[in-house]
């Protein structure tokens, strides 16, 4: 492998063999090896690398152990966005009837019941049940079930950007969970990694495509008002915006990653380096 910019040559090692710049021959400077990765994971289709030593537990996803449960992957998304904030949109319960009233908001359904988060190191999960436009359902169609159903919503966040949502359908029966991770690659853009787990197809192709399909419709849906923002921060003080019990989730989000984002800078501190913490998330295995 060669460095594009001053021709660096190093071999599978990481060891530099050839700074061109010094001449054929030259001593190599032992700092120029490369480091290796603190710790590597490959889980439900993501490679999970961390730089220096990973302050969580690598993420995981019961579902996708479980052979009842298909498999459909989103497309790679990259888009002009925050991560934090993209993060934050995921969450949010209260946006549903009017972002996504496209696809399964239901205008009946604004007000968003109570709930509570349950905290787990830099991660939680929130469950809560709502009704919505089930536009899924083939009963809906034959007149088997009404459009407006209800359904059970599990949350589950891990820091920095690993994030599920486990959706119970409790009158058209079956789950499907939604993976959403989140890789920033500058301050304006990140991309977007999504799968579904779903375990009511029955094996079907055709309805998982669907299924994709209706996810991305789902997501270009928040995209439209996300990669809109002018400022694309997302203040960590929850004093900052004005939030209302409908937003334990979010304010939850905003708790742990603050923490997190000290916690890695303290890190960096006491290891003689001062920089931003690397909040990058994972790629998809091949």
């Amino acid at each position: 492998m060669r460095c594009g910019y001053h021709g660096w040559l190093y071999d599978v090692d990481g060891q530099c063999i050839e700074i061109p710049a010094l001449g054929e021959g030259a001593t190599i400077p032992p700092r120029a090896k490369l480091r290796s990765p603190a710790a590597i994971a490959l889980d439900h289709g993501m490679v999970f690398v961390a730089i220096e030593e990973p302050l969580t537990p690598a993420p995981s996803l019961l579902a996708a152990n479980d052979p009842e449960f298909q498999i459909g992957d989103l497309p790679v998304l990259t888009t002009r966005g925050s991560a934090a904030l993209l993060a934050d949109n995921f969450l949010d319960m209260a946006h549903f009837p009017f972002v996504h009233a496209g696809t399964f908001g239901a205008s009946e359904a604004r007000e968003v019941p109570n709930y509570s988060v349950e905290r787990a190191g830099y991660g939680f999960t929130a469950a809560y049940e709502h009704e919505f436009a089930n536009r899924e359902d083939p009963g809906v169609a034959t007149g088997q079930r009404p459009l407006i159903q209800r359904r059970r919503l599990t949350y589950r966040y891990s820091a920095p950007f690993h994030l599920e949502l486990e959706i119970e359908f409790l009158d058209a029966g079956g789950v499907n969970v939604i993976g959403f991770f989140l890789a920033p690659e500058d301050d304006e853009t990140v991309r977007i990694y999504s799968s579904l787990w779903r375990n009511d197809l029955d094996g079907s192709l055709e309805r998982m495509r669907e299924a994709v399909d209706f996810e991305i419709a789902v997501i270009e849906e928040d995209l439209r008002i996300q990669s809109k923002y002018e400022r694309l921060e997302m203040p960590l003080d929850v004093t900052a915006e004005v939030h209302t019990r409908a937003d334990k989730t979010t304010l939850e989000f905003r708790r742990i990653l603050a923490e997190f984002v000290e916690k890695a800078e303290a890190e960096a501190g006491r290891a003689g380096e001062i920089r931003t913490p690397d909040l990058s998330a994972p790629s998809r295995a091949l």
